[in-house]
């Protein structure tokens, strides 16, 4: 049996939020901002949720993929106010063409130095739970950023630095050291750096690999029993993304960098992506999980800028920026989203 999904004051704050930035707000508008504000201490923290987290982003919204995304929605906006007057562009707008900040249990843990083991020691495990991420300052000097539901072995030794990603996304900020490269196996594949930064995400067959500075090389080490592969080495130039699916040759396409590395800032980019996209790149972050109840919302087109961490806040924004409407399964612990 599910329940109503009650996130009325998260909706009221995004709404108003919205309506104070529309070309069409008037005193009577301001007026009742006023005392829904005054009418309970609740309001003004969830309020100021949303406005500190839109200054928090100034950067972003500096930047060039979002400035086009805004100039697209002032195009839109346009385009509705011809077609409807006197109407202002709602929070859907914004969520779909610009950005939405959405706030939630993000973390961030310094791990320790890592102290390479003894020889008759096995590999140092590190790993983040759902939510999570961690920093971890290896021995030579390499940085990894870890981040939600990830996990890493690190096995150093004397002529070689290895290390396996055995699930989830890392970034790594690599030392130089020409006598001893720089190996991460991930997916099935091999990644060998010297000194750089990439970028590396595993899950569900697929492994992408961006490159952000310098150059590495990956192989395919194995493939499986079900879909065996040929040996097969490609070399990225920074800026380039690899993708490795188990039964396909290498992808290798211009990266968005800004948009593969977001998460290490503790936001999540979308750009013109389906919700059934977003809505499985959200859940990585949250235990609450989202689900389509109507499998024809997945088809919706979201762009935007997101705090990972709260599906609570994700779908407030979804409920009044699209015709959809939320149940919460307490069973499950799981948001169903259906059409309205």
């Amino acid at each position: 049996m599910t329940e109503a999904y009650d996130t009325t004051v998260e909706k009221e704050a995004a709404f108003w939020f919205a309506r104070l930035r529309s070309d069409e707000l008037g005193e009577e508008d301001r007026a009742r901002f006023s005392r829904w504000l005054a009418a309970d201490p609740a309001h003004v923290s969830a309020y100021a949720d949303y406005q500190g987290l839109w200054s928090d982003l100034d950067d972003v919204a500096a930047s060039g993929p979002i400035l086009a995304l805004r100039r697209e929605a002032l195009k839109a906006g346009e385009r509705s106010r011809r077609a409807v007057r006197r109407r202002w562009i709602p929070l859907g707008a914004i969520a779909a063409s610009i950005a939405v900040a959405l706030v939630g249990g993000w973390m961030w843990t310094q791990a320790p130095a890592l102290v390479p083991p003894a020889s008759s020691g096995g590999p140092a495990t590190y790993s983040t739970e759902v939510g999570e991420r961690s920093s971890i300052t290896l021995a030579d000097g390499s940085v990894v950023q870890l981040n939600t539901d990830s996990l890493l072995e690190v096995d150093y030794a004397e002529g070689r630095r290895g290390l396996k990603l055995l699930r989830g996304q890392a970034l790594f900020e690599v030392a130089h050291d020409r006598n001893r490269p720089f190996v991460v196996q991930a997916g099935g594949q091999q990644i060998t750096a010297l000194g750089t930064a990439f970028d590396v995400h595993v899950e569900a067959g697929e492994t992408r690999v961006t490159l952000i500075e310098g150059r590495i090389e990956v192989k395919r080490v194995n493939g499986t029993a079900l879909f065996p592969v040929a040996p097969e080495a490609r070399k990225l130039a920074a800026g380039e993304q690899l993708v490795a699916l188990e039964e396909r040759p290498f992808v290798v396409r211009p990266a968005d960098v800004e948009k593969a590395v977001s998460w290490r800032e503790g936001r999540v980019v979308f750009s013109d992506e389906p919700l059934v996209e977003v809505i499985e790149e959200i859940n990585r972050y949250s235990t609450r999980k989202v689900v389509l109840g109507d499998g024809e919302l997945g088809a919706m087109r979201v762009s935007g800028v997101f705090r990972p961490g709260s599906a609570d806040r994700f779908v407030a924004a979804l409920e009044i920026g699209f015709p959809v409407e939320a149940e919460l399964d307490q069973r499950r612990d799981v948001v169903v989203l259906t059409r309205r």
